[in-house]
């Protein structure tokens, strides 16, 4: 009853609304000039007797038995992609409508009569019973066809004719409805916005088009970037098609880029071009063609939990991701457990190797693909509170393409309290260091000593340190602000605190990809929170300046009911910089937006279980990283919230991440020995050097990091020739027998 009851309200609707009914075709009677769709519901009010003005149909050559006669023509627009999905309901249950839709993106009307395969979908089938509804939707009547993925700044057209039924008889025409909402893509836009929209692929023939066998790139961001310097960029990122919708904050030029991955160039669009926003309107078909710099496979690893609570059991996410243009195969991921953890749900494939470490053998990773893995930890009883624990994810073999950061040499950091304190710095690889880096040593977090390091393909660097009296010593490896490489010294007098400290700084943040994953053991914690890494030390949790910062926003959906889309937003501090955002590990499928310091997270229809019947499946989570403004003051405190909303709920505002950045302070050198004195520098025949033990290997070098010549000290005072070497900078290495290595620059000026 209720169903005949709204059928017989919109046939009274629709007759108070219609005019006169008209003899001559109306202009949504041709395909040139059909009804743009800008709704969820279109209501086909009028009498479309006869024919347009133009024929595009021609029944004869089409696979789908239909013509325009009383017919009418719908524009579709798409502007996110999505499910394309639609019901055409008759007010009469004795009527039947039929339709035709064609996919125009790249063509236009008059293709359709040399190009029957336009046709993406038909159904001119009769009356079904019990319901005379047609379209795509998914049903399962002989008139119902499936839904279709369509892709944002694809355009489509949809033919719907009306025939009078019973058939054989003369039964007045009556209007129909046409329901778009059952579809999940966007169509056309939101009057007074401003759209644009394209997608990003791998042009592989490099002919600009995106072919239907090219590889359409997600997660690549996409930055919109106004002429006026008065409005906010934008930044999203491309679905799993590799499409993108940006809406912008005004009509006019802007200036539209992709940050692009590491293996890939742009082929047809250089980044910063020009583009024009119609004033509340769309730009459809912005599209970026890239090619890969060279064929290879380039494995990432994120490595994410959830939390780590003791007595609990924990969800943790691996994401293995290829970012080359080729399929890795015959890569083991191996899983170093803390002993604090265990894991206890093992994906299919995956064994334990030894004590705490299990192994995966992993299927092939298609080329810009992720796998992804869920495992549950369980967190000993055992386990101290407000410690660390860590779980490394490495994948072997190395599989990296040539152009990708920090993969030219490995180094490893090695410490030990045997016979004082020892460090040895060793470049495992086959290949040179082309530039050195800086290493740091620091006790207690005062900086005791910083010099430069350059190794050889399979160099060792090993020196000792004196017992100054403090607590704890690390090492630090950089290259500018990013620190590559820590180690505590451990087993001497090491404070959990800087253990913990040092190491959270050591994450992979180059490649935004985490391989090694520490989490702080609690005994229960606020489900929906932010937390900042890393840690830093004490509870003013003091960090270095310029470091990179990664930010963990956990959800759980705590209600009594499902909840069906999550949001998280995030206003971001003005000391970071929003224009370095890099998305991490995520728990669930999400949308990014970022534009004015404000940050979104959308996870739709997310299907979130309450944490009564789930209690590991009501949770979430979702990373990112970002960069410290460079302009930053010497003092200054970095605090940072999010706000989570559950469906329609008030949002749950989270507890702010606090750091504080602070100087280092510079304590008194510890090494065993005395500075070493160069002069002259700048020299012209040579140098002395002064307070140099003997036996010291003097190495001198090019920019360019070559070895020109080296040669050993004696007893005394040191003089080294350098009238034959050319004019210009060089780098001087000391390595001092049983101790470090030291650098020093030289300039050479012949007068």
């Amino acid at each position: 009853m209720k169903y005949k009851t709204l059928l017989l309200s919109l046939q009274l609707l629709f007759l108070l609304n219609i005019p006169l009914w008209a003899q001559t075709p109306r202009p949504e009677q041709d395909c040139i000039t059909p009804l743009n769709v800008c709704s969820k519901f279109v209501n086909l009010s009028y009498q479309y007797n006869g024919f347009g003005n133009h024929m595009e149909l021609i029944p004869e050559a089409l696979s789908c038995r239909i013509d325009e006669r009383d017919a009418v023509w719908l524009r579709l627009d798409i502007v996110s992609s999505g499910m394309l999905g639609f019901n055409i309901i008759p007010t009469s249950e004795e009527h039947d409508w039929d339709f035709m839709l064609f996919d125009l993106t790249n063509n236009n009307c008059y293709s359709i009569e040399s190009d029957p395969s336009l046709i993406v979908a038909c159904n001119t089938r009769g009356l079904t019973f019990p319901t005379p509804v047609t379209g795509m939707n998914d049903g399962s009547w002989p008139q119902d066809e499936p839904m279709m993925h369509v892709d944002s700044g694809e355009v489509y057209f949809l033919l719907i004719r009306f025939y009078k039924a019973p058939v054989g008889t003369d039964t007045i025409w009556s209007p129909a409805l046409v329901d778009f909402s059952i579809g999940s893509c966007g169509i056309c836009s939101v009057e007074g916005e401003n759209r644009i929209s394209g997608k990003v692929f791998l042009d592989t023939d490099e002919n600009c088009l995106a072919d239907s066998n090219e590889t359409k790139l997600g997660n690549i961001m996409v930055k919109l970037e106004p002429v006026e310097a008065s409005l906010p960029s934008v930044y999203t990122l491309t679905d799993e098609h590799g499409n993108y919708q940006i809406v912008a904050p005004s009509h006019g030029q802007f200036r539209l880029s992709i940050i692009n991955p590491l293996t890939t160039d742009i082929v047809c669009r250089p980044n910063h071009d020009l583009v024009e926003i119609p004033e509340g309107g769309q730009l459809s078909g912005q599209n970026f063609a890239v090619k890969n710099k060279e064929d290879c496979a380039d494995i990432l690893v994120r490595n994410s939990t959830s939390g780590l609570v003791r007595c609990f059991r924990n969800t943790r996410t691996i994401n293995v991701c290829n970012q080359g243009n080729l399929p890795a195969e015959n890569l083991v991921l191996r899983l170093e457990y803390d002993p604090v953890l265990t894991p206890v749900s093992l994906p299919d494939g995956m064994a334990k190797e030894s004590e705490n470490l299990y192994q995966i053998n992993l299927p092939p990773v298609p080329p810009f693909e992720c796998i992804i893995y869920k495992l549950t930890d369980s967190v000993s009883c055992s386990a101290v509170n407000v410690w660390e624990a860590c779980v490394n994810a490495l994948i072997e073999p190395t599989t990296r393409c040539s152009n990708t950061l920090n993969d030219q040499f490995e180094l490893d950091l090695e410490s030990s309290c045997v016979n004082g304190y020892q460090l040895k710095i060793t470049n495992t690889s086959n290949v040179d260091m082309g530039a050195p880096l800086k290493l740091s040593i620091y006790g207690d977090l005062n900086l005791l000593q910083q010099s430069q390091i350059q190794l050889l393909a399979g160099e060792e660097l090993s020196f000792n340190l004196e017992d100054a009296g403090l607590n704890d010593y690390s090492a630090v490896i950089s290259e500018g602000s990013e620190i590559l490489l820590t180690n505590n010294i451990h087993g001497c007098q090491e404070t959990q605190d800087l253990a913990s400290y040092w190491r959270s700084l050591s994450h992979s943040f180059s490649n935004y990809g985490d391989s090694l994953s520490c989490e702080t053991i609690l005994a229960s914690y606020d489900p929906n929170d932010k937390t900042g890494y890393p840690f830093g030390l004490g509870p003013e949790n003091i960090i270095l300046r310029d470091q990179k910062m990664k930010y963990k926003i956990r959800f759980q959906n705590t209600g009594t009911g499902m909840a069906y889309n999550v949001v998280i937003k995030d206003t971001l501090p003005g000391y970071l910089d929003e224009s370095t955002i890099r998305i991490g590990n995520a728990s669930h499928r999400y949308e990014f937006h970022a534009s004015g310091g404000i940050i979104t997270f959308k996870f739709p229809e997310i299907f979130l279980p309450d944490s009564a019947s789930d209690p590991a499946g009501s949770n979430g989570f979702i990373e990112f990283y970002i960069d410290q403004i460079k302009e930053n003051p010497q003092v200054y405190q970095i605090s940072n919230r999010a706000a989570i909303y559950f469906d329609y709920n008030d949002p749950v505002i989270t507890k702010p991440a606090l750091h504080n950045i602070e100087p280092v302070k510079l304590s008194i050198q510890t090494f065993n020995h005395e500075p070493v004195g160069l002069y002259p520098n700048p020299c012209d025949v040579g140098f002395f050097l002064e307070d140099c033990p003997s036996n010291t290997i003097v190495s001198i070098f090019g920019v360019d990091g070559k070895l020109i010549e080296q040669e050993k000290t004696g007893h005394g005072p040191s003089f080294i020739p350098t009238q034959h070497l050319q004019e210009g900078l060089f780098v001087v290495r000391l390595d001092i027998p049983n101790n470090i290595s030291l650098f020093q620059k030289l300039i050479i000026s012949h007068r």
